[in-house]
């Protein structure tokens, strides 16, 4: 754990912030809320769930009988806030103000994010063929050999390998999602409320979705997900802290089920089952990836945050 996570305890970016977010409130923080932002597939409902378990707005609960605590950020937590925290096209109706807002943003190691995406893909597509080369960064022979196929409407219809009870799993295929023969890597587009964003490749998508949190001006934290695990305590207390809010209970309530709900969330795990699999080392992050995505990983993955949050290339 300490080889994969440091020994120094969680990893919590933006701390600096926090009072200055505070202080914006003049001293009346019943008007500040904490709400919860992260890429998909990583952990973003577990944060919430352990938020809304373990912490309130003292203030705000006094005002209103309300806890200050949202699932999500006004803007949605999986759409990246450059363009969109300010944009009132996108904003719920009962939203606070954004500058009223704490993100608390979810980073998950890359190479367990690209493992995860190749589970459960949500709004990304990508060209992409899950049992044989996924995470695909890179192109080579299955890509070039199932292009034809793809484009061909009729093979969804003949072919017993493309997964016909999981329509999920056959646009993987049959999106090619700008993929051409002469493609130097795997191109992704992500189809948010209001706009499609391409990436260059999956391992784009990591760096350039998290650096708008990482580099923006407004107050926010980001946190492992992996402390989420092992650190669940410490992370929520800080986060709660930060904002102005106040823990619930003298115990820490912890989550012991998947935060995952509904069909969509597909292979669903419990707290428990990540602790072990994480400490075990049973959790193989390179499965599906090439030499060649490998030697691409560790050139293009952010080199900063990837120093920060102390995640390492596999060896």
């Amino acid at each position: 754990i300490t080889k994969r996570l440091g020994s120094d305890g969680p990893r919590i970016y933006g701390l600096e912030t926090c009072e200055d977010f505070r202080n914006s409130f003049d001293g009346d923080l019943k008007g500040a809320f904490l709400a919860v932002a992260g890429a998909f597939n990583s952990g973003t409902n577990l944060m919430a769930e352990l938020l809304i378990a373990n912490c309130y707005n003292k203030k705000r609960y006094e005002y209103n009988k309300g806890l200050g605590i949202r699932w999500q950020v006004n803007w949605g937590k999986h759409t990246p806030p450059l363009k969109w925290r300010d944009n009132k096209e996108v904003v719920y109706p009962d939203a606070p103000p954004s500058e009223n807002t704490m993100p608390v943003v979810t980073i998950r190691d890359p190479y367990t994010w690209l493992q995860s995406m190749c589970v459960n893909r949500y709004a990304t597509h990508w060209f992409h063929e899950v049992n044989y080369h996924c995470p695909n960064l890179i192109p080579n022979h299955v890509e070039h050999e199932f292009l034809p196929k793809a484009l061909d409407e009729s093979y969804k219809y003949t072919r017993e390998d493309l997964h016909h009870k999981n329509p999920w799993l056959v646009d993987n295929i049959m999106n090619t999602a700008n993929f051409t023969l002469h493609s130097k890597t795997v191109p992704v587009y992500v189809k948010y409320k209001k706009e499609t964003i391409n990436h260059e490749s999956l391992a784009h998508m990591w760096n350039e979705w998290y650096r708008q949190y990482y580099d923006a001006k407004f107050p926010k934290l980001i946190v492992r997900y992996e402390d989420l695990v092992f650190y669940a305590e410490e992370v929520t207390t800080t986060a709660c802290d930060c904002f102005g809010g106040t823990m619930k209970h003298k115990e820490f309530q912890y989550i012991g089920n998947s935060a995952k709900k509904g069909d969509i969330h597909m292979n669903k795990t419990s707290l428990i089952d990540n602790m072990l699999k994480f400490a075990s080392g049973t959790v193989n992050v390179t499965k599906g990836m090439t030499e060649e995505d490998l030697d691409f990983a560790k050139v293009v993955l952010d080199k900063e945050m990837m120093d920060f949050f102390n995640y390492q290339h596999p060896e």
